[in-house]
């Protein structure tokens, strides 16, 4: 468990940072206090709203096909670099959705249970939605594929959600607490602390706006690089895992 554990903790970090250096150039305000575009454009509302984040350019057929021109749109270059950034989201998905459920396979009981069933379901949510993210970039605005894209979406943010909160427990172990303080253990209370804070506000930004959901994402790259030092060097959570 601890072996596949790192491959998938390693791999996701790699793709998370492929996905965050590809990402597009926005002119102009995000709806809703949005200031990622990628995330403004997995939960756009209606038509308005897709016209706003991708623009109308590339759907008109008003880009250059093969060499871009320095006097083209913004929205041109920004959707050629949101394609891909969505493909390398499906590199992502596949990671990050592997590592969840090794790591809901890794903790005992119901919690463990409950997150390697929904982490699938979150990942094949983030394939539909990025399905019509790539529609959204060649098709003309419409609110019905607003809904496609948004509907998935949110079940996506309302799984990951619940997944990350629940995660505290893979982390902070009372009982070692209460064997004394140590470093590791401040570390693995920290990534375990990083996931529950970043699953809260995701679950919050779904009744209160969408915008809180880029500060509670941006929350699990601590956790997750926490989680690699962790897998790397703390023996005591790697027997831990390997007794699980």
């Amino acid at each position: 468990m601890h072996r596949i554990l790192l491959v998938t903790t390693i791999a996701t970090v790699l793709t998370g940072l492929l996905c965050t250096v590809l990402k597009p150039n926005h002119e102009g305000p995000l709806p809703r206090g949005f200031q990622h575009p990628v995330i403004a454009a997995e939960l756009v509302m209606n038509a308005a709203e897709i016209v706003q984040v991708y623009g109308t350019s590339a759907q008109s057929g008003a880009c250059a096909a093969a060499r871009p021109d320095a006097n083209e749109p913004w929205d041109c270059a920004s959707m050629r670099t949101l394609r891909l950034n969505t493909w390398a989201d499906f590199l992502f998905i596949a990671c990050y959705g592997s590592m969840l459920f090794f790591l809901g396979r890794s903790l005992r009981g119901r919690v463990g249970l409950a997150i390697a069933m929904l982490a699938p379901l979150a990942a094949l949510a983030d394939v539909v939605e990025n399905i019509g993210i790539l529609r959204a970039t060649a098709e003309p605005a419409s609110d019905a594929l607003a809904a496609m894209i948004r509907t998935p979406s949110l079940i996506k943010w309302a799984l990951l959600g619940l997944i990350w909160t629940a995660l505290w427990r893979r982390f902070f172990v009372l009982a070692a607490w209460r064997r004394g303080f140590s470093a590791w253990g401040f570390v693995e209370a920290a990534v375990g602390g990083f996931y529950a804070a970043g699953g809260l506000l995701c679950l919050w930004a779904l009744i209160d706006g969408n915008a809180l959901v880029e500060i509670g994402a941006a929350l699990l790259a601590p956790a997750f690089i926490g989680q690699l030092v962790i897998l790397w060097f703390d023996r005591g959570f790697i027997e831990r895992l390997d007794a699980a």
